[in-house]
């Protein structure tokens, strides 16, 4: 009779912890997924990350934001404000350029962001790339501003964490 009782309480709580454990796992699950979803939404609010998606994406443009400021660009924009400080001693941007850098800068800033919460675990690694891998795989290569590749290349080099950004890239969808 011991050993029953013995034994039942055993399996009792061999079932109590696998329950606990069931119950964490989806709790941690939960809430990689909240931090997913927190992301995505600075991601989506921030005006500077929107400029720096608008320029990837369009090769040059006027945009509206909902509060009706006006934001416009082209190629030489573009071109201009990836350039690296140092190379050209009388570099300067207009305040377009200079704001289009400010965006590139939110945009990296939130790469390497991203970056260290997929490696910390407190993001799902698939499902971030599946959210921002197509702004990631832009930006490397700039596929709307011809002869740009090399020079957000270089920008990322000196102004952000470049294995933090190859990291994504290489997984990016």
């Amino acid at each position: 009779m011991k050993i029953d009782t013995d034994l039942t309480t055993l399996v009792l709580a061999v079932i109590g912890a696998l329950i606990a454990l069931f119950q964490w796992r989806r709790d941690q699950s939960w809430k990689r997924a909240d931090k997913l979803d927190s992301l995505f939404k600075e991601f989506s609010d921030s005006r500077l990350i929107q400029i720096a998606c608008r320029v990837m994406d369009w090769n040059r443009g006027n945009f509206k934001f909902p509060d009706g400021e006006v934001f416009s660009f082209n190629h030489e924009d573009v071109e201009k404000s990836l350039s690296v400080h140092g190379v050209d001693p009388n570099l300067t941007f207009t305040a377009t350029q200079a704001r289009m850098r400010d965006a590139y800068d939110a945009f990296l800033c939130f790469l390497e962001r991203l970056d260290a919460a997929i490696s910390d675990g407190l993001v799902p690694r698939k499902q971030a790339l599946q959210l921002f891998g197509y702004w990631i795989k832009h930006f490397m290569s700039m596929p709307e501003h011809p002869g740009c590749r090399e020079r957000a290349l270089q920008y990322i080099a000196n102004y952000s964490n470049l294995g933090s950004f190859e990291r994504l890239h290489s997984k990016a969808v």
